[in-house]
């Protein structure tokens, strides 16, 4: 038995490695963590914790001579998440071993079969489960995109944006909720967009572009490219939509010249923003009611993946042997979670009414 374990382990640790780095290749928006340097690993202590900043200083004028008043400023709130943890886990018989006469290679080779399915399955449900609600009860994996994105279920079908309505690392995403006026540079600091695709009667399907018009300036907070989204990310369904209402569009620039399709994936250019879709963005979420989603636009800046402690990339695992069972048991795991840093800088885009 120790022989086939060192065998085995010694197999686990070269696709563990390869594991993490097709994992971040595979899925548009790990591809574009990764490349912005987004993605980090060892991260200490028992929980997420940052500080983010709310509240601007005022800009004053004075007379000359003029006494100032001196007041000590609070202008950052704490956010906090707890890790969560990741599983894939299968089992090798000791029978099974046994039915391949022992032989090294064999007994590789049934690993590898093994293997090879927790690979492609950790790899798929690690990038779909970076949109889910880790809020929603019983939920223990990630905190993905929609754990954000809550709104009041009271849009009507006038309303060109929904109201935000969550609580995520501690923090509400309800505008004002900080004492903020809507004059207040920092008014709704920590409240993503929701933009309501069925306003007015319309659909997504007859007006996607100028939606994202609208999307696009609502969500930018400066010049630089930390101020703006950098990417739209649509289900299939909607994708489909966007490429039949602006065929033939002259602002259109097809499948050049932009960070997505850089990293091998296809994307138009919409308004400077790549737009492009992935299996894992959901076409109906319930957050709190049921919403027909189109996709979500993110600024990749203002997201981070973090793993804990010693996990030195986004996955690591084992093979260990059980005496009472007699077998060999496979396990990937993660430990992380992933931060979702200034909620105002992404937006959703889903009928609300």
């Amino acid at each position: 038995m120790a022989e086939y374990i060192r065998v085995l382990r010694a197999a686990h640790a070269h696709f563990i490695s390869k594991l993490a780095l097709e994992t971040t290749q595979k899925r548009v928006l790990l591809a574009m963590l990764k490349k912005k340097n987004r993605i980090r690993q060892k991260v200490g202590g028992t929980q997420m914790e940052w500080r983010l900043r709310f509240k601007e200083h005022s800009l004053q004028g004075v007379d000359d001579m003029e006494v100032l008043t001196w007041v000590r400023e609070n202008t950052y709130q704490q956010a906090t998440l707890p890790w969560r943890e990741l599983v894939v886990k299968d089992v090798i018989s000791r029978r099974e071993v046994k039915l391949v006469k022992g032989k090294k290679e064999a007994i590789v080779d049934v690993y590898r079969d093994v293997m090879g399915r927790l690979k492609e399955d950790f790899s798929s449900g690690f990038a779909d489960q970076l949109w889910i609600d880790g809020n929603a009860a019983g939920e223990k994996r990630f905190h993905g995109i929609e754990s954000v994105m809550a709104d009041d279920g009271a849009t009507i079908n006038t309303d060109l944006t929904a109201a935000t309505s969550d609580t995520y690392a501690g923090l509400s995403t309800v505008r004002g909720n900080f004492g903020n006026t809507a004059t207040d540079p920092g008014f709704g600091w920590f409240s993503p967009l929701l933009v309501n695709t069925g306003a007015n009667g319309g659909s997504w399907a007859a007006n996607c572009d100028d939606i994202l018009h609208r999307a696009f300036v609502d969500t930018t907070f400066g010049n630089g490219s930390e101020g703006t989204v950098d990417v739209v990310i649509l289900n299939k369904t909607s994708w489909v939509d966007m490429l039949n209402i602006i065929d033939g569009k002259e602002r259109i620039i097809v499948g050049k010249d932009n960070d997505v399709t850089d990293l091998g994936f296809r994307s138009i250019t919409w308004d400077s923003v790549p737009l492009t879709w992935d299996f894992g963005v959901p076409t109906t979420v319930s957050n709190p009611g049921a919403l027909t989603v189109q996709g979500y636009g993110l600024n990749i800046d203002a997201i981070e993946l973090l793993f804990a402690g010693n996990q030195g990339d986004i996955c690591e695992g084992g093979v260990y042997y059980d005496e009472d069972q007699r077998s060999y048991k496979i396990l990937v795991e993660s430990l992380g979670n992933m931060k979702i840093d200034k909620p105002r800088r992404h937006f959703k885009l889903a009928d609300y009414a």
